[in-house]
């Protein structure tokens, strides 16, 4: 990962909105942590995911694929609910509405 604008990762520190939830963990916004050995190989949820934009598009491909590999795990009617929206709303974070599935914002 390389700094995408000169005043990162402050831009996004200094905001109310974005500031609380990108400064935990420490170092969620440093490159020197980012790149690190010991961040790529911790899990956090939701942050923790490392992939190339081919990697994350065939990973969202097996996710709502009917016959594909997340929907032969979780049965036919799991799969469906699983992608179904689960929650809609203002998000307080982003600022815009948002539908939320049982893992994933999908509008």
């Amino acid at each position: 990962m390389v700094p995408g604008a000169r005043d990162w990762p402050s831009g996004y520190l200094d905001d109310p909105r974005w500031g609380p939830a990108l400064s935990r963990p420490p170092g969620l916004l440093d490159p020197a942590v980012l790149n690190s050995r010991a961040w790529r190989t911790t899990s956090f949820p939701a942050i923790g995911m490392h992939a190339s934009a081919r990697g994350l598009a065939r990973f969202y491909a097996d996710l709502v694929a009917d016959e594909g590999p997340v929907a032969r795990l979780l049965g036919a009617d799991l799969h469906r609910e699983y992608l179904a929206p689960q929650a809609a709303g203002t998000d307080r974070v982003i600022g815009r509405e948002v539908t939320w599935t049982l893992g994933f914002q999908v509008a």
